[in-house]
């Protein structure tokens, strides 16, 4: 095959593909979204595109991408936090959680945001917040995703 050959095969191939995406957000009735979202409804369709779609045809990247959305899931889960009353383990996990993830600003609407700090690690080291496996599960894969550790002080 002589390289104009290969161009022609290769852009129609493209066109195609272009195609089917379109087809596919089409189906799924995907929206692009804005730049800087300005609502909730606008992080949502983000996040519904994210979770939603991939356009990745090779199977191990397709693999990778729901790795991807694996980690946001885990990180969305950990920044709502347990509701069992224990201001403690939201402070050591949720809280520094969302200190990295909204880097370490105030968040308005009361949410409670704190660096982390030798007591939280080793309340988080010790495991007596296993009683709420399910949540302790994602934000182990929370911390995981974000590079932070479970054990250790985070800077």
């Amino acid at each position: 095959m002589n390289a104009k050959s290969y161009r022609i095969q290769r852009d129609t191939l493209q066109m195609q593909l272009d195609q089917t995406r379109e087809a596919l957000a089409a189906a799924l009735e995907l929206k692009p979204a804005p730049a800087t979202p300005q609502t909730c409804k606008d992080v949502l369709e983000i996040i519904k595109n994210f979770m939603v779609y991939s356009s990745a045809p090779d199977h191990d990247v397709r693999l990778a991408d729901d790795r991807e959305r694996k980690k946001l899931w885990d990180v969305l889960t950990a920044l709502r936090g347990p509701d069992d009353g224990s201001d403690l383990l939201k402070d050591a996990t949720t809280a520094v959680i969302r200190w990295y993830v909204f880097g370490k600003t105030v968040v308005p609407g009361r949410m409670i945001i704190n660096q982390d700090c030798e007591s939280f690690a080793q309340l988080r080291k010790s495991g007596k917040t296993a009683l709420l496996l399910h949540f302790w599960n994602h934000v182990w894969s929370a911390f995981d995703a974000l590079g932070l550790s479970m054990t250790e002080v985070n800077k």
